[in-house]
């Protein structure tokens, strides 16, 4: 099932939604909840927040070039998916 139109719209803006959370939601959860909770160093929640970003930085390059053989927009949608529900299940770790 392809997607067209609208829902094309809707489900690349939702990917979006999913791509950002991890560099909004855990830094805002950081200080307050998870520093305190857990113990942690400054060093520490550093590494926690920077881990997403050096995940991100290993797979591009991967997905890039998987774009030469699958439509781009799905390999979005589907990463976008994957970073969203790892980040709401971050939440279970808390």
């Amino acid at each position: 099932m392809a997607l067209s139109g609208r829902a094309l719209v809707a489900a690349m803006c939702a990917g979006q939604v999913g791509n950002l959370l991890p560099h909004v939601g855990v830094p805002a959860v950081m200080a307050l909840h998870l520093i305190p909770q857990w113990g942690l160093s400054a060093s520490e929640a550093g590494m926690m927040a920077s881990s997403f970003a050096l995940g991100y930085m290993l797979a591009v390059p991967l997905l890039t070039a998987l774009t030469d053989r699958i439509d781009a927009r799905l390999i979005l949608l589907i990463g976008s998916a994957v970073s969203g529900l790892a980040t709401f299940t971050f939440r279970l770790a808390c």
